[in-house]
Order: C-alpha cells, then sequence, then structure tokens
C-alpha cells in the first residue's frame, strides 16, 4: 500500500503556515524514528497490518489516519520452465503472465521467477493487481512494458524492465500505480502519462531513458511521487524529467543525471510541491512557460537540493519563472561559468510573486559576472544567501527589488567579502575563517566557537556543513537559518 500525506489537505494550512512551520514524520513502519521531514510525505507499507503514522507541526503531534493493509486474496507464481524454488506456499502457479492474469482476479499478486525472460506485462485485467518477483537470487525477471496502460491500484515490484520506445505510455495511465525497484535500462521514455496520471509513484529504482526519462501532466495529474530514484538521460537535447500540470508533486532524495537540457523541470499548471534533498547535474527550472494568462503556479517548497552543473554554457543553477508562492531555502547551488544561482526572472506569461530565496549557497570561481540569487517580482525576500563565486561581481551580490538584505558574496579577486545592503552599494570586510585556500578541508569556514562575525551591524551568518556532501567538491554548506 503506497500512501502520499497531505498535511495542507488535512488541515487546511495557509502558505504561511506550509512555508515557516517544521514537519516531522513518523510512518510507524519499524522504530521510532524521523521519516521525512516536509509538508507532504510518502511511504511504502508493504506488510499487512494496520499503521499509525503521526505528523509533528511545530511541535505539536498530530494523528493524520490509520491504515490497514490487508494481505491479498490470491497469489500465483509464473515460471516459463516450471520451476517454483521459492514461490510461496499455496499459491497458483503458472506458466505465462497471461495465463495467471485469466486464473486470478483483483487484489491478487503475481509473482513472476527470477532471473526469467517473461514477456510483456499486460494492458488489461482486474484492479489492484500487484506484478512482483519471487527467487531473485541471480537477478530480476525480466519483462517489457511496451505500450503498457495500467489498472487502477496496479504495482510493479522487483522487475528489470527491457526494450525501447515509451516503456509505459497511456492516455490514461490509472490511478495509484507503484513503481518500485525497477531497473530500466534503456528506453526511450519510461513514463509517459498525457491526461490522467491521479497517483503516480516511483519509488526507489533507477530508470534511463533516451528522451524524457519521466514525462508526466498535460491534464488531470495529482499526486505525483519520485522518492529514492535515480533517473538519467542519455539524450543531448531532452530533460530527464519534465513534470507538467501536476498537483501534489513530491520529489524526494533522487538523482537526475541529464546530457542536454534540464535535470527537472516542474512547468505549466502546477500547484502544491515539495522538491527536497535531490541530486542534479543540470539547470533545474520552475516555470509556467508557455501557459495560459490566467495560469498561476504556487506554493513550491525547493529546499535541501544540491545542483551541480558540469559543463559551461548554462547560465543558471535554478530558473524561476510566473511562478506564485515559493520557497527556495538551504540550497547548494554549484555553477561553472554561470551568471546566476537561482534566477528569478519574469516569464513569458507573468512576473513571479511572493518568492522567498533564503539560505542559499552558491559556487562559482569561473564565472565573472555572478549573482547568488535575482530577486523578480512583487513581494520578493532575499536573505542569508552566500556566494563564494565571481572574481568580479559586476552589479550586485543580489540584484532585483524587495526585502533583501545581508547577503553576501566572497570576490575572489579582491580576496574579500561584499556585503550587499539594500542601498546596492557594496563593502567588503574579511571575517574570520578557517581557511580562504581553496581544496583546504576548512576552506570558508567559520573559526571555532564563531558563532558571528564580527563585520558591523550587518553580521555574517554561521555556514555549516551540508550533511552527505562532499566538502572538497561544494566547498561550503548551506547557510544556517
Amino acid at each position: 500500500c503506497v500512501v502520499q500525506f497531505d498535511v495542507q489537505a488535512g488541515a487546511s494550512l495557509s502558505w504561511s503556515e506550509v512555508r515557516d512551520s517544521e514537519f516531522i514524520w513518523d510512518f510507524d513502519d519499524g522504530g521510532s524514528r524521523t521519516d521525512a521531514t516536509g509538508f507532504l510525505a510518502a511511504v511504502v507499507y508493504e506488510e499487512a497490518g494496520t499503521y499509525k503514522p503521526t505528523v509533528t507541526v511545530d511541535g505539536e503531534t498530530w494523528n493524520p489516519q490509520t491504515i490497514t493493509v490487508t494481505d491479498p486474496n490470491e497469489i500465483a507464481c509464473v515460471s516459463p520452465v516450471s520451476d517454483w524454488t521459492n514461490c510461496p506456499a499455496g499459491a497458483e502457479e503458472y506458466t505465462s503472465i497471461s495465463a495467471a492474469m485469466a486464473g486470478t482476479g483483483a487484489n491478487s499478486h503475481i509473482l513472476l521467477e527470477g532471473n526469467r525472460t517473461h514477456g510483456s506485462l499486460p494492458n488489461s485485467g482486474e484492479d489492484n493487481i500487484l506484478f512482483g518477483a519471487y527467487d531473485t537470487g541471480s537477478g530480476n525477471p525480466r519483462v517489457s512494458a511496451s505500450v503498457v496502460r495500467p489498472k487502477t491500484g496496479w504495482s510493479y515490484q522487483d522487475l528489470t524492465i527491457t526494450g525501447s520506445g515509451t516503456l509505459f505510455d497511456g492516455l490514461n495511465i490509472g490511478s495509484n500505480v507503484l513503481w518500485q525497484r525497477i531497473n530500466a535500462p534503456s528506453g526511450q521514455t519510461f513514463f509517459s502519462a498525457v491526461f490522467d496520471t491521479s497517483g503516480a509513484f516511483i519509488f526507489d529504482s533507477n530508470l534511463q531513458g533516451g528522451a524524457y526519462t519521466v514525462f508526466v501532466g498535460n491534464s488531470a495529474c495529482d499526486r505525483l511521487t519520485i522518492k529514492n530514484t535515480t533517473l538519467e538521460s542519455t539524450d543531448d537535447g531532452q530533460h530527464v524529467c519534465r513534470i507538467q500540470d501536476c498537483d501534489r508533486v513530491l520529489v524526494q532524495d533522487s538523482s537526475f543525471l541529464a546530457r542536454g537540457r534540464t535535470s527537472l523541470t516542474v512547468r505549466g499548471n502546477s500547484e502544491w510541491g515539495l522538491v527536497q534533498n535531490n541530486y542534479a547535474n543540470k539547470e533545474m527550472t520552475i516555470s509556467a512557460e508557455h501557459s495560459s494568462a490566467n495560469t498561476t503556479r504556487k506554493w513550491f517548497v525547493y529546499e535541501r537540493n544540491h545542483v551541480e552543473l558540469l559543463e559551461n554554457g548554462i547560465p543558471n543553477v535554478v530558473r524561476v519563472r510566473s511562478t506564485q508562492n515559493a520557497v527556495f531555502r538551504n540550497n547548494i547551488l554549484h555553477g561553472h561559468s554561470s551568471q546566476t544561482g537561482i534566477k528569478a526572472e519574469g516569464g513569458q506569461v507573468q512576473s513571479n510573486a511572493n518568492l522567498v530565496l533564503v539560505n542559499n549557497t552558491y559556487y562559482d570561481t569561473a564565472s565573472y559576472e555572478s549573482h547568488v540569487v535575482t530577486c523578480d517580482g512583487a513581494n520578493c525576500v532575499a536573505k542569508n544567501n552566500l556566494a563564494i563565486a565571481s572574481p568580479t561581481i559586476a552589479s550586485a551580490c543580489v540584484t532585483g527589488s524587495g526585502d533583501i538584505s545581508n547577503n553576501w558574496c566572497y570576490t575572489t579577486t579582491a580576496n574579500g567579502w561584499c556585503l550587499d545592503p539594500v542601498t546596492g552599494s557594496s563593502t567588503c570586510h574579511d571575517p574570520r575563517v578557517e581557511s580562504k585556500t581553496y581544496g583546504n578541508s576548512n576552506f570558508m569556514r567559520p573559526a571555532a566557537g564563531t558563532r558571528g562575525v564580527d563585520a558591523g551591524s550587518n553580521g555574517v551568518p554561521v555556514w555549516n556543513d551540508y550533511v552527505g556532501t562532499n566538502r572538497t567538491m561544494v566547498d561550503v554548506g548551506a547557510v544556517e537559518r
């Protein structure tokens, strides 16, 4: 049973409550721990039982729901060579997927023998079917999935999907469909949902496509989750993941590897999203371009992502266009002769509004015209952002208008810090750091015991190590809130 939790929908929270509150989840799936943070969360319950997940919001624990997971009505094993080793006791036995589909009903598990080639997955059948695996000691079952259109509640686990073209495609992709521990080493597009994707969940998988690895949206798209997954595109001209016109988007703990265009694009009429703890090697984009004039894109939180550009010619690490109500915080932005860490600019449809750009760190020593962020649109806030960037700052550490304060850029030529006050003028300081030598393990780390730097009334914020990131690659950590 795969579940996406939504605190906002459950408690009718306002945008400011979503933006500013702390959410800590315990999924009740073993142990006492923090399973996730953020106003959106998702989990797969793989065993039958009753679960009582909780969320703690600013120190107050809520009980959102009791979830009951039941065993399947039927279990079937499929082996082309009639080898039933490690098939669960009492399961029905079939030699083909089609025979198993004909012999079982709704709410069934169909388990394929590991390290065998099983042909194509089906296009039709009863609701709530799980296609899984047994006896996988020597490898996953191999299946093809060309133009598969899942039914409601279909799940796919522990499979290797072969073939080319679009592996999962459909004018109606179904609802509440799970892909978990899937290895798709080839294909033009892994997942293309043109119209209805109400509940599409991708967990713990490795997916590779020639074009879009994942393309989803264009109409009634809701509750899309990508978690603990590596997505890679091998096409020089394409995105890795394009999400369009999709609400309640959760992208978490995943890697997006592109050869061509952007790593992750969220565009069109999309609302409600959390993009958290991801790695990308190309630009991330959030944009309403090419949409109607009355489109509003709103309520997105981008936090703790590491976006690292590995080649020249990409002007921005993150680009924001025509977006309403979004916060970008504690992101690591590693440019490569880029101009801006987060570029918030007027879009093709409308300008941004109500953006919050705080505690982001931008690093790029090759660029000559860098800003840590730009602040475009009504009610923009840019605070406590840090750039270890260009030999010279062309205009200001932060450009644009709005509530801009306490942002810092380090100029490598002048060996000094340039505070960018609201007035637009610059004042250079030399704070107490352990080392200014690039490559040193203490590069730009505050001196021991220093919780702030005496640089007048506009003190430099404290920098922390970014958990799980190689310091010699990124060099600085996100700024403490």
